[in-house]
């Protein structure tokens, strides 16, 4: 039960960093700025969050039709709420 509660924390601080850095940082920049704050975390651990954070905003369905989308030249489908 622990760890889960530890995830939400470092998930509040990644969307925390994300933004103050205008969402422009991957994992790695994510990473580095939480190091630089003195939060120890791996950065695969970092890369996870992110990933599965991801995974929640946007259904597979809808990264499915932007990938088709951006292989075949097209414009990406408008995102249905």
């Amino acid at each position: 039960m622990a760890g889960v509660l530890e995830d939400g924390r470092l998930l509040e601080r990644i969307e925390i960093v994300h933004a103050v850095n205008y969402h422009a940082y991957g994992y790695r920049g994510t990473w580095k700025a939480l190091t630089r704050e003195g939060v120890s975390v791996g950065r695969d651990r970092v890369k996870r969050a992110r990933r599965a954070k991801a995974r929640e905003q946007f259904p597979t369905e809808a990264r499915s039709a932007a990938r088709l989308a951006v292989r075949c030249g097209a414009k990406a489908p408008a995102s249905t709420p």
